[in-house]
């Protein structure tokens, strides 16, 4: 979920604030559902315990209500009476109140109140305008203050020199904010000005550092960090229409430090208020060093002082930390008695300052090698596509390096992730030059699936050496190669009880970013059936992001059933698409800084047009016929006949195929799609060896052996065991059969309507007539060349005409009309 903080500023209880304005406020801070209230001081005009004790009130009940854990900070008006930094010492009563940063933790802003100081049961009330702002500024003239303060108690002098941590780590947010009193006592120049305490500055980088180790140590890392203050640490851009404004007296003596200890512990936002005007700013201190990093800062105005001629004279922010970690700024702008309107006009009421995603990845990447014990500088990944589904990957690894030291780190796994319909048809394997520079593979484990591999590195891995090889493996029947068979798959799943997904007609590639990688290369192989897609990048964000379990090789863990929430906006933000290059005939796509904890993919609509609407139906009934002829008990007269008819095909298939020596064993088989089960299964058999009585029973998936491979395709597919081209083509293993094939072809069998085209819809074709020999001798062979004579195609044709008229005919014999 996104963070949501509200960051109100400059309240000034007092002569000049106005309650109605403050109600309103309120309204739209509750209506934001904030997890964090932040207040960058001036909560009140002048530092009176009562009002002190009303502004905490009203804050802590705002809080209450809104469900959001509110932290402060003091500004000049909370610790000097005026604002002013007179006599060189501060009111104590901003710290008796609401603790600061110099006493004990307590609930809101740092420390709790002292004893005697609860908060009374009255909050704002209405005050007495301008006039009273004159009469108190007249009081503190004449040193007349403090006994102008209604509580018979003098003013506590402000506590110095003791040092409570300025870090919170809220419960309802994953950051961490530091809050930094810019009114320090020692500050050179006096007046409204401001200043952080050296002492502050080096106790806060202290525990800043020591928070980072114990971060590192539990490999986990804050959402933002944020950094909260009073004075602005950049110079506000306004001087209320004159060439020369305040700003002299109103600056920060040493923003720059503090900004340098800011940008060091890599914090992301600074909330500030102090000179009444919102502004948002970017700054990126020494960006091609290690210490640079880019902080946004944020000013808010006044939240409900009285702008009674300034329609804009008010505002305050609300800021969301997207789930990504990009930070959005809206500044609501309101006075002259209008309320702030979240809905109101854009770039009037509302102004929204959206952070740059290149900004939002630089952090991520940072902030990942804080994390991540190990960092990649390239990995190239060439996907390789057939026209059967098939799926080769090459994983180049470039400069994989240790960040930190890690132990003896020698091996570097490599999971195989396919789909459940696939099969592992080549393991991970190295290619020669990796080999020749003493990379290996672990054996695969007694009893594993051999989808888990560890490389052996040739030395440990070191900061200043990299390692460099390069993987592969394939996998067949894994890529959907149209939105038929999508739409077959999504249907067998939604029977199984699972909801269709949105994409269900998407195929894709891609990869889990687990460490820090500088660039990220995608580079893909279609086959010519897929040459009219366009593919385009996705990106999904896991959940629990950012904070993963670094398992002990320094990767992100993905759990056994990860959970991936689509992140458009990372994907608009990368600005750049996919991109065909002509002279390698791939695509590519290079991302720079991938965010770790993200899956990027290259994604395209599945190919397939609307067949002629009365064929998918007249298929369906033609599968269903034949499959029926299986599943009856007992055979039918129209069986009988149509297994007459399937053995005069049979004797054709072994005349013009077999070897038909002594000792062969030959079958020919029908295979009919189920589509319930997303399967091919044998409805007709004639072997030349008795059948095996559970031959019924043997199924081949969809796009899986020979029979599935010439069904998915749909084309005829020869196969023998010798053929190293066809690797990834293996049959199934069929227990039903008393020896091995050693060569197959598989024959595609359409409905009439489409048995002429080039490539017939998937959605017309009814099975596959197989044709297996144990002889590597049969005919088949000569099928295997990639130029076939005259003979073997007209061959071919022949077979394939014979094998459309006799299924069609066994159709007809198990009841339907006479087909052409």
């Amino acid at each position: 979920m996104p963070t949501r903080i509200a960051h109100l500023s400059d309240l000034h209880y007092g002569g000049a604030f106005d309650l109605a304005t403050w109600r309103a406020v309120e309204k739209a801070v509750e209506s934001f559902d904030p997890d964090l209230i932040i207040v960058s001081g001036d909560l009140v005009d002048d530092p009176r315990r009562d009002h002190l004790l009303a502004a905490k009130k009203e804050l802590e009940d705002l809080a209450a209500r809104a469900k959001a854990e509110l932290y402060v900070v003091p500004g000049n008006h909370d610790v000097f009476f005026s604002g002013v930094d007179l006599e060189g010492t501060r009111s104590g009563w901003y710290y008796e109140t609401f603790g600061g940063v110099e006493l004990p933790v307590g609930a809101i802003g740092g420390g709790q109140a002292a004893a005697g100081t609860a908060a009374q049961n009255v909050g704002f009330t209405r005050q007495g305008g301008r006039w009273q702002v004159i009469k108190d500024r007249i009081s503190v003239l004449l040193g007349l203050g403090p006994h102008a303060n209604p509580s018979p108690l003098a003013p506590p002098p402000a506590p110095d020199g003791a040092y409570a941590s300025m870090l919170r780590e809220p419960n309802k947010a994953g950051v961490l904010l530091a809050l930094i009193d810019s009114n320090a006592a020692d500050q050179p120049i006096r007046i409204a000005t401001g200043s952080v305490s050296r002492d502050h500055l080096v106790a806060l980088d202290a525990e800043l550092t020591s928070l980072n180790a114990r971060l590192e140590a539990d490999s986990l890392a804050h959402f933002a960090r944020i950094a909260v203050i009073h004075h602005h640490v950049l110079p506000i851009a306004y001087t209320a229409g004159g060439i020369i404004g305040a700003e002299p007296f109103m600056v920060l003596h040493n923003a720059g430090d503090v900004l340098g200890l800011l940008a060091k512990h890599q914090f992301d936002l600074v909330l500030h208020g102090h000179k009444h005007r919102a502004q948002f700013a970017r700054i990126d201190l020494l960006p091609d060093s290690p210490e640079g990093y880019p902080i946004a800062i944020a000013a808010a105005g006044s939240a409900a002082l009285l702008t009674p001629n300034n329609p804009t004279g008010n505002s305050f922010n609300l800021i969301t930390i997207q789930d990504n970690g990009r930070i959005v700024v809206e500044a609501l702008y309101y006075g002259a008695g209008s309320a702030p309107n979240r809905g109101g006009r854009k770039g009037e009421a509302v102004k929204a300052y959206t952070e740059g995603l290149d900004s939002t990845k630089r952090r991520a990447f940072m902030r990942a090698c804080q994390r991540y014990p190990i960092y990649c500088h390239e990995r190239i990944y060439h996907f390789e596509i057939s026209e059967l589904g098939d799926f080769t990957l090459h994983h180049h690894t470039v400069g994989l390096r240790a960040l930190r030291q890690n132990g003896e780190y020698r091996k570097r796994p490599h999971s195989i992730r396919i789909p459940a319909f696939g099969q592992l048809a080549r393991g991970l394997q190295l290619d020669a030059a990796s080999r020749a520079a003493g990379y290996s593979i672990d054996p695969v484990e007694p009893g594993g699936s051999g989808r888990r591999r560890m490389v052996v590195l040739p030395a440990k891995l070191e900061s200043d050496r990299g390692a460099n090889y390069t993987v592969s493996h394939t996998s067949s029947n894994s890529i959907v190669m149209t939105s038929w068979e999508a739409d077959e798959r999504a249907r067998a799943e939604e029977r199984g009880g699972v909801q269709r997904r949105g994409d269900w007609d998407q195929e894709g590639v891609g990869c889990f970013v687990s460490h820090p990688v500088n660039e990220l290369h995608f580079k893909l192989s279609l086959p010519a059936s897929l040459s009219e897609v366009r593919p385009y990048l996705r990106c999904d964000r896991l959940s629990g992001f950012p904070n993963f379990k670094i398992n002990e090789w320094g990767d992100a863990e993905l759990p056994d059933n990860p959970v991936f929430d689509i992140d458009t906006e990372m994907e608009d933000g990368e600005g750049r698409s996919p991109y065909y290059d002509p002279a390698d005939k791939m695509w590519h796509l290079v991302i720079h800084r991938p965010v770790v904890g993200y899956r990027y993919r290259l994604r395209w609509q599945t190919p397939g047009l609307p067949p002629d609407q009365p064929i998918p139906g007249e298929t369906l009934q033609w599968r269903e016929l034949l499959l029926n002829m299986v599943d009856r008990e007992v055979a039918t007269d129209a069986d009988n006949e149509a297994q007459r008819v399937f053995g005069l095909l049979a004797d054709e298939f072994e005349k013009r195929l077999g070897w038909l020596g002594t000792g062969e064993y030959r079958t020919v088989e029908l295979f009919v799609y189920d589509s319930r089960l997303v399967v091919l299964r044998p409805v007709a058999r004639r072997s030349s060896h008795p059948l095996h009585d559970d031959w019924r029973k043997f199924q081949v998936p969809l796009g899986d052996g020979i029979a599935g491979a010439a069904f998915q395709r749909r084309s005829i597919v020869p196969w023998a065991e010798q053929d190293n081209e066809a690797i990834f083509i293996k049959p199934i293993p069929d227990p039903t059969l008393p020896v091995e094939l050693r060569t197959i072809l598989a024959v595609p069998i359409y409905h009439h309507g489409v048995q002429d085209d080039r490539q017939p819809s998937p959605s017309g074709a009814i099975g596959v007539i197989s044709f297996g020999s144990s002889s590597p001798a049969s005919k088949i062979s000569t099928l295997l060349n990639r130029s076939l004579t005259p003979q073997d195609e007209e061959k071919l044709k022949i077979l394939r005409g014979l094998a459309q008229s006799h299924v069609h005919k066994m159709i007809t014999a198990l009841g339907q009309p006479d087909l052409p």
